[in-house]
Protein backbone atom coordinates (compact mmCIF):
# COMPACT_ATOMS: atom_id res chain seq x y z
CA UNK A 1 0.00 0.00 0.00
CA UNK A 2 1.53 3.19 -1.03
CA UNK A 3 0.92 6.44 1.73
CA UNK A 4 2.51 9.44 -0.19
CA UNK A 5 0.11 11.61 -2.15
CA UNK A 6 -0.04 10.86 -5.84
CA UNK A 7 1.92 12.57 -8.33
CA UNK A 8 0.15 14.90 -10.40
CA UNK A 9 -1.54 13.20 -13.95
CA UNK A 10 -1.11 9.88 -12.14
CA UNK A 11 -3.79 7.26 -12.30
CA UNK A 12 -4.68 7.83 -8.62
CA UNK A 13 -4.96 10.88 -8.86
CA UNK A 14 -7.94 10.79 -11.28
CA UNK A 15 -9.54 8.25 -9.67
CA UNK A 16 -9.45 10.58 -6.60
CA UNK A 17 -11.58 13.12 -8.57
CA UNK A 18 -14.11 10.29 -9.40
CA UNK A 19 -14.23 9.17 -5.93
CA UNK A 20 -13.07 12.04 -3.32
CA UNK A 21 -13.94 10.94 0.35
CA UNK A 22 -15.18 14.46 1.29
CA UNK A 23 -17.70 14.16 -1.82
CA UNK A 24 -18.82 10.24 -0.42
CA UNK A 25 -21.82 11.63 1.28
CA UNK A 26 -22.85 13.21 -2.68
CA UNK A 27 -21.66 10.10 -4.84
CA UNK A 28 -23.04 7.42 -2.21
CA UNK A 29 -27.01 8.62 -2.44
CA UNK A 30 -26.31 10.06 -5.85
CA UNK A 31 -24.00 7.71 -7.81
CA UNK A 32 -24.09 8.92 -11.06
CA UNK A 33 -22.77 12.30 -9.61
CA UNK A 34 -19.06 10.61 -9.47
CA UNK A 35 -19.07 10.42 -13.42
CA UNK A 36 -20.49 14.27 -13.95
CA UNK A 37 -18.34 15.69 -11.38
CA UNK A 38 -14.62 13.63 -12.09
CA UNK A 39 -13.65 16.82 -14.27
CA UNK A 40 -15.33 19.75 -13.18
CA UNK A 41 -13.09 22.36 -11.60
CA UNK A 42 -13.26 23.42 -8.28
CA UNK A 43 -14.44 26.03 -6.85
CA UNK A 44 -12.87 27.97 -4.11
CA UNK A 45 -14.08 30.94 -1.66
CA UNK A 46 -12.47 32.75 0.95
CA UNK A 47 -14.10 30.57 3.16
CA UNK A 48 -12.41 27.48 1.34
CA UNK A 49 -9.06 29.20 0.78
CA UNK A 50 -9.30 30.09 4.73
CA UNK A 51 -9.79 26.41 5.58
CA UNK A 52 -6.77 25.32 3.05
CA UNK A 53 -4.39 27.75 5.30
CA UNK A 54 -5.41 26.52 8.34
CA UNK A 55 -5.22 22.92 7.50
CA UNK A 56 -1.47 23.72 6.31
CA UNK A 57 -0.83 25.29 9.33
CA UNK A 58 -1.57 22.23 11.56
CA UNK A 59 0.18 19.89 9.35
CA UNK A 60 3.31 21.52 9.78
CA UNK A 61 2.28 22.36 13.27
CA UNK A 62 0.73 19.51 15.19
CA UNK A 63 4.01 17.29 16.30
CA UNK A 64 5.33 20.59 18.00
CA UNK A 65 2.20 21.38 20.25
CA UNK A 66 1.65 17.29 20.81
CA UNK A 67 5.73 17.52 22.03
CA UNK A 68 4.75 20.96 24.31
CA UNK A 69 7.11 22.55 21.87
CA UNK A 70 6.14 26.58 20.85
CA UNK A 71 3.98 26.62 18.10
CA UNK A 72 4.06 30.32 16.31
CA UNK A 73 0.81 31.30 16.10
CA UNK A 74 1.72 34.67 14.83
CA UNK A 75 2.38 33.35 11.61
CA UNK A 76 -1.40 33.22 10.97
CA UNK A 77 -3.77 35.99 10.49
CA UNK A 78 -4.68 37.22 13.82
CA UNK A 79 -8.93 35.81 12.65
CA UNK A 80 -7.52 32.17 11.91
CA UNK A 81 -4.78 31.80 15.07
CA UNK A 82 -7.25 31.56 17.59
CA UNK A 83 -9.02 28.54 15.27
CA UNK A 84 -5.50 26.71 14.89
CA UNK A 85 -4.41 26.79 18.27
CA UNK A 86 -8.10 25.00 19.48
CA UNK A 87 -7.40 22.50 16.75
CA UNK A 88 -4.50 21.66 17.95
CA UNK A 89 -5.07 21.50 21.62
CA UNK A 90 -7.67 19.79 21.09
CA UNK A 91 -4.95 16.99 19.09
CA UNK A 92 -3.11 17.65 22.12
CA UNK A 93 -5.97 16.44 24.46
CA UNK A 94 -6.78 13.57 22.79
CA UNK A 95 -3.15 12.14 22.94
CA UNK A 96 -2.81 12.87 26.42
CA UNK A 97 -5.85 11.64 27.25
CA UNK A 98 -5.64 8.29 25.11
CA UNK A 99 -2.04 7.87 25.93
CA UNK A 100 -1.95 7.81 21.80
CA UNK A 101 1.18 9.11 19.91
CA UNK A 102 1.27 10.32 15.80
CA UNK A 103 1.96 7.71 13.29
CA UNK A 104 0.94 9.80 10.31
CA UNK A 105 -0.28 13.22 9.05
CA UNK A 106 -1.55 13.78 5.74
CA UNK A 107 -1.60 10.08 4.87
CA UNK A 108 -2.90 9.61 1.40
CA UNK A 109 -4.15 5.79 0.23
CA UNK A 110 -6.75 3.81 -1.30
CA UNK A 111 -9.68 1.77 0.18
CA UNK A 112 -8.44 -2.10 -0.09
CA UNK A 113 -10.20 -4.00 -2.74
CA UNK A 114 -11.85 -0.65 -4.05
CA UNK A 115 -8.49 1.21 -5.17
CA UNK A 116 -10.07 3.73 -6.97
CA UNK A 117 -11.57 5.11 -3.71
CA UNK A 118 -8.83 6.91 -2.67
CA UNK A 119 -7.14 10.39 -0.90
CA UNK A 120 -6.26 11.79 2.23
CA UNK A 121 -6.39 11.61 6.08
CA UNK A 122 -5.42 14.65 8.29
CA UNK A 123 -3.82 12.71 11.03
CA UNK A 124 -3.75 9.32 12.51
CA UNK A 125 -3.22 8.27 15.71
CA UNK A 126 -2.33 5.31 17.64
CA UNK A 127 -3.32 4.82 21.25
CA UNK A 128 -0.99 0.53 22.21
CA UNK A 129 -3.03 1.44 25.51
CA UNK A 130 -6.18 0.58 24.07
CA UNK A 131 -5.60 -0.86 21.03
CA UNK A 132 -7.04 1.69 19.26
CA UNK A 133 -6.34 4.08 16.00
CA UNK A 134 -7.81 7.84 16.08
CA UNK A 135 -8.72 9.21 12.32
CA UNK A 136 -8.77 13.11 12.84
CA UNK A 137 -10.40 15.10 10.16
CA UNK A 138 -9.89 19.34 10.83
CA UNK A 139 -13.09 21.33 9.64
CA UNK A 140 -13.03 25.41 9.38
CA UNK A 141 -16.62 26.06 8.66
CA UNK A 142 -19.40 27.21 10.64
CA UNK A 143 -21.79 24.23 9.51
CA UNK A 144 -21.66 21.78 12.15
CA UNK A 145 -20.32 18.18 10.76
CA UNK A 146 -20.46 15.23 13.07
CA UNK A 147 -18.60 11.68 12.99
CA UNK A 148 -21.57 9.53 13.53
CA UNK A 149 -22.49 7.61 10.60
CA UNK A 150 -19.64 9.76 8.51
CA UNK A 151 -18.61 8.35 5.23
CA UNK A 152 -15.87 10.46 4.36
CA UNK A 153 -13.92 9.54 8.03
CA UNK A 154 -15.04 5.77 7.22
CA UNK A 155 -13.37 5.51 4.28
CA UNK A 156 -10.05 7.98 5.79
CA UNK A 157 -10.29 4.75 8.43
CA UNK A 158 -10.09 2.11 6.09
CA UNK A 159 -7.28 3.71 4.52
CA UNK A 160 -5.60 4.11 7.42
CA UNK A 161 -5.93 0.58 9.45
CA UNK A 162 -3.15 -0.91 7.01
CA UNK A 163 -0.51 1.58 8.42
CA UNK A 164 -0.82 -0.62 12.01
CA UNK A 165 -0.73 -4.12 10.51
CA UNK A 166 1.93 -5.54 12.63
CA UNK A 167 -0.19 -4.13 15.61
CA UNK A 168 -3.95 -5.90 16.76
CA UNK A 169 -5.76 -2.73 16.32
CA UNK A 170 -9.56 -3.48 17.84
CA UNK A 171 -11.05 -0.27 17.41
CA UNK A 172 -11.13 3.28 15.22
CA UNK A 173 -12.01 6.32 16.58
CA UNK A 174 -13.19 8.44 14.08
CA UNK A 175 -13.15 12.55 15.14
CA UNK A 176 -13.75 16.07 13.38
CA UNK A 177 -12.51 18.73 15.21
CA UNK A 178 -14.39 21.96 14.07
CA UNK A 179 -13.20 25.01 16.43
CA UNK A 180 -16.18 26.97 15.22
CA UNK A 181 -18.18 24.63 16.37
CA UNK A 182 -16.72 22.71 19.01
CA UNK A 183 -14.28 24.76 21.63
CA UNK A 184 -13.31 22.33 23.46
CA UNK A 185 -14.06 18.43 22.77
CA UNK A 186 -13.78 16.59 19.21
CA UNK A 187 -17.31 14.94 17.08
CA UNK A 188 -16.58 11.08 17.99
CA UNK A 189 -17.04 8.08 16.98
CA UNK A 190 -15.81 4.73 18.07
CA UNK A 191 -16.36 1.46 16.06
CA UNK A 192 -14.57 -1.96 16.25
CA UNK A 193 -12.65 -2.80 12.87
CA UNK A 194 -15.49 -5.80 11.79
CA UNK A 195 -18.14 -3.02 12.15
CA UNK A 196 -16.01 -0.31 9.66
CA UNK A 197 -15.74 -3.92 7.43
CA UNK A 198 -19.35 -4.70 7.15
CA UNK A 199 -20.28 -1.18 6.27
CA UNK A 200 -17.59 -1.08 3.33
CA UNK A 201 -19.28 -4.40 2.41
CA UNK A 202 -22.72 -3.59 2.61
CA UNK A 203 -22.53 0.20 1.81
CA UNK A 204 -19.95 1.53 0.08
CA UNK A 205 -18.87 -1.64 -2.23
CA UNK A 206 -22.07 -1.90 -3.60
CA UNK A 207 -22.45 1.41 -4.38
CA UNK A 208 -19.09 1.53 -6.38
CA UNK A 209 -19.44 -1.93 -7.98
CA UNK A 210 -22.92 -0.57 -9.32
CA UNK A 211 -21.26 3.02 -11.25
CA UNK A 212 -19.91 0.76 -13.76
CA UNK A 213 -22.73 -1.88 -14.57
CA UNK A 214 -25.40 1.19 -14.80
CA UNK A 215 -26.13 3.39 -16.87
CA UNK A 216 -25.94 6.72 -15.51
CA UNK A 217 -29.56 8.11 -16.31
CA UNK A 218 -30.28 5.03 -13.72
CA UNK A 219 -27.84 6.07 -11.48
CA UNK A 220 -28.80 9.98 -10.87
CA UNK A 221 -30.52 10.23 -7.68
CA UNK A 222 -31.42 14.56 -6.70
CA UNK A 223 -32.45 15.16 -3.75
CA UNK A 224 -31.28 18.29 -1.22
CA UNK A 225 -28.31 16.40 0.68
CA UNK A 226 -26.86 15.19 -2.19
CA UNK A 227 -27.08 18.04 -4.58
CA UNK A 228 -26.38 20.33 -2.15
CA UNK A 229 -22.59 20.44 -2.99
CA UNK A 230 -22.96 19.11 -6.29
CA UNK A 231 -20.60 20.48 -9.45
CA UNK A 232 -23.01 19.09 -12.06
CA UNK A 233 -26.12 20.35 -11.08
CA UNK A 234 -26.36 23.74 -12.99
CA UNK A 235 -25.21 22.75 -16.34
CA UNK A 236 -24.54 18.89 -16.46
CA UNK A 237 -27.59 16.88 -14.60
CA UNK A 238 -30.80 15.89 -16.74
CA UNK A 239 -32.16 14.52 -13.22
CA UNK A 240 -31.87 17.95 -12.26
CA UNK A 241 -33.47 19.59 -15.20
CA UNK A 242 -36.86 17.48 -15.82
CA UNK A 243 -37.21 18.57 -11.79
CA UNK A 244 -36.54 22.25 -12.85
CA UNK A 245 -39.27 21.88 -15.77
CA UNK A 246 -41.82 20.02 -14.21
CA UNK A 247 -41.96 22.71 -11.15
CA UNK A 248 -41.94 25.57 -14.01
CA UNK A 249 -44.53 23.72 -15.81
CA UNK A 250 -47.79 26.42 -15.72
CA UNK A 251 -50.85 23.64 -16.05
CA UNK A 252 -53.28 23.32 -13.31
CA UNK A 253 -52.36 20.92 -10.49
CA UNK A 254 -54.11 18.85 -8.10
CA UNK A 255 -53.12 18.16 -4.56
CA UNK A 256 -51.09 15.37 -4.97
CA UNK A 257 -49.02 17.10 -7.34
CA UNK A 258 -49.15 20.21 -5.42
CA UNK A 259 -47.53 18.26 -2.85
CA UNK A 260 -44.69 16.69 -5.27
CA UNK A 261 -43.70 19.76 -6.27
CA UNK A 262 -43.42 21.01 -2.79
CA UNK A 263 -41.05 18.93 -2.05
CA UNK A 264 -38.61 19.53 -4.75
CA UNK A 265 -38.50 23.26 -3.79
CA UNK A 266 -35.24 23.02 -1.27
CA UNK A 267 -33.44 21.12 -3.94
CA UNK A 268 -34.28 23.58 -6.65
CA UNK A 269 -33.48 26.58 -3.97
CA UNK A 270 -30.29 24.64 -4.06
CA UNK A 271 -30.03 24.84 -7.52
CA UNK A 272 -30.75 28.31 -7.74
CA UNK A 273 -27.75 29.51 -5.30
CA UNK A 274 -25.51 27.38 -7.45
CA UNK A 275 -26.78 29.22 -11.04
CA UNK A 276 -26.08 32.80 -9.21
CA UNK A 277 -22.79 31.29 -7.80
CA UNK A 278 -21.38 29.98 -10.83
CA UNK A 279 -22.95 33.49 -13.20
CA UNK A 280 -20.59 36.05 -10.31
CA UNK A 281 -17.59 33.59 -10.64
CA UNK A 282 -17.69 33.78 -14.25
CA UNK A 283 -18.25 37.67 -14.23
CA UNK A 284 -15.61 37.92 -11.53
CA UNK A 285 -13.28 36.04 -14.06
CA UNK A 286 -14.19 38.78 -16.96
CA UNK A 287 -16.48 36.26 -19.00
CA UNK A 288 -19.50 37.30 -20.58
CA UNK A 289 -23.12 36.25 -18.61
CA UNK A 290 -25.64 37.09 -21.57
CA UNK A 291 -27.88 40.13 -20.57
CA UNK A 292 -26.26 40.00 -17.10
CA UNK A 293 -23.23 42.27 -16.04
CA UNK A 294 -21.11 42.88 -13.02
CA UNK A 295 -21.95 45.82 -10.66
CA UNK A 296 -21.14 47.02 -7.23
CA UNK A 297 -24.40 47.14 -4.70
CA UNK A 298 -24.35 50.03 -2.35
CA UNK A 299 -21.93 49.99 0.96
CA UNK A 300 -23.50 50.96 4.32
CA UNK A 301 -21.13 53.81 5.64
CA UNK A 302 -18.85 53.19 8.81
CA UNK A 303 -16.41 55.36 10.87
CA UNK A 304 -13.45 55.39 9.76
CA UNK A 305 -12.14 55.49 13.36
CA UNK A 306 -15.08 55.48 15.77
CA UNK A 307 -12.61 56.23 18.71
CA UNK A 308 -11.40 59.58 16.96
CA UNK A 309 -14.70 60.21 15.88
CA UNK A 310 -16.40 60.15 19.38
CA UNK A 311 -13.45 62.57 20.52
CA UNK A 312 -14.65 64.79 17.83
CA UNK A 313 -18.22 64.80 18.82
CA UNK A 314 -17.34 65.26 22.35
CA UNK A 315 -15.25 68.45 21.72
CA UNK A 316 -18.61 69.65 19.93
CA UNK A 317 -20.56 69.62 23.44
CA UNK A 318 -22.40 66.52 21.95
CA UNK A 319 -23.66 64.87 25.12
CA UNK A 320 -22.68 60.88 25.54
CA UNK A 321 -26.12 59.97 25.45
CA UNK A 322 -26.94 61.73 22.11
CA UNK A 323 -23.38 60.38 20.43
CA UNK A 324 -23.68 56.72 21.83
CA UNK A 325 -26.27 54.11 22.18
CA UNK A 326 -26.17 51.34 24.30
CA UNK A 327 -28.56 47.90 24.31
CA UNK A 328 -29.60 45.11 26.76
CA UNK A 329 -27.48 41.84 25.86
CA UNK A 330 -28.88 38.82 24.29
CA UNK A 331 -30.97 36.11 25.95
CA UNK A 332 -27.95 33.37 24.86
CA UNK A 333 -25.44 35.50 26.51
CA UNK A 334 -27.15 36.54 29.67
CA UNK A 335 -28.10 32.38 29.92
CA UNK A 336 -25.34 31.67 30.01
CA UNK A 337 -23.86 34.39 32.41
CA UNK A 338 -26.71 33.78 34.76
CA UNK A 339 -25.94 29.98 34.90
CA UNK A 340 -22.74 30.63 36.32
CA UNK A 341 -24.31 32.67 39.07
CA UNK A 342 -25.65 29.41 41.22
CA UNK A 343 -28.81 30.92 41.95
CA UNK A 344 -31.74 29.22 43.52
CA UNK A 345 -34.77 27.79 41.87
CA UNK A 346 -36.30 30.67 42.63
CA UNK A 347 -34.02 33.31 41.45
CA UNK A 348 -33.78 31.08 38.75
CA UNK A 349 -37.32 31.02 38.14
CA UNK A 350 -37.80 35.04 38.32
CA UNK A 351 -34.92 34.86 35.58
CA UNK A 352 -36.86 32.47 32.86
CA UNK A 353 -40.17 35.06 33.54
CA UNK A 354 -38.32 37.86 31.60
CA UNK A 355 -38.09 35.78 28.86
CA UNK A 356 -41.09 36.04 26.12
CA UNK A 357 -41.53 33.26 23.66
CA UNK A 358 -43.96 34.28 21.07
CA UNK A 359 -45.53 31.50 18.40
CA UNK A 360 -43.15 30.54 15.89
CA UNK A 361 -43.90 31.37 12.39
CA UNK A 362 -46.20 29.00 10.83
CA UNK A 363 -43.98 27.11 7.90
CA UNK A 364 -44.67 23.99 6.06
CA UNK A 365 -42.37 20.31 6.27
CA UNK A 366 -42.97 16.88 4.74
CA UNK A 367 -45.67 14.66 6.36
CA UNK A 368 -42.49 12.70 8.13
CA UNK A 369 -41.31 15.67 10.47
CA UNK A 370 -41.01 15.30 13.92
CA UNK A 371 -42.41 18.35 14.59
CA UNK A 372 -46.22 18.78 15.96
CA UNK A 373 -48.74 19.58 13.24
CA UNK A 374 -50.68 22.73 13.48
CA UNK A 375 -54.15 22.05 12.59
CA UNK A 376 -56.20 25.09 11.41
CA UNK A 377 -60.09 24.88 10.79
CA UNK A 378 -61.25 25.42 7.43
CA UNK A 379 -63.75 28.23 6.49
CA UNK A 380 -66.38 25.59 5.31
CA UNK A 381 -65.68 24.01 9.14
CA UNK A 382 -65.79 27.11 10.70
CA UNK A 383 -68.94 28.49 9.53
CA UNK A 384 -70.75 25.13 9.88
CA UNK A 385 -69.94 25.51 13.61
CA UNK A 386 -70.65 29.46 13.58
CA UNK A 387 -74.34 29.11 12.19
CA UNK A 388 -77.10 26.60 12.72
CA UNK A 389 -78.63 25.40 9.49
CA UNK A 390 -81.12 23.25 11.11
CA UNK A 391 -84.07 25.84 10.60
CA UNK A 392 -83.51 26.31 6.95
CA UNK A 393 -84.31 22.50 6.45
Amino acid sequence: MNFLKPDKGSGAEEHSKMFPPSGSKRWMLCPGSAELCKDLPDTSGPAAKEGTLLHAFCEKNVKLRVNELPVNYKSLDEKLAPQAELALDMVYNLCQENKAVIVGIEIWGSVPGLEEICGTADLVLWSSATKEIFVVDYKFGFREVIASNNSQLRIYSLIAIPIMRKEAVEHVTMCIIQPKVHETKPSIETVLISELNEWRDVELAPIYKGISDMSLSSILVPGEEQCQWCKAKVENCSKMDSNVSSVLDNDEVGDKDLGERLSLVPLLRGWCKAVEAEAMSQLEDGQEVTDHKLIRKRANRAWVDPVKTDKWLAARKIKLQDRTTSKIIGIPAAEKMVKTLGLSKKLNNAFERLIHKPEGKLSYARADDPRQEVVVESVEDALNKSYDFTDLI
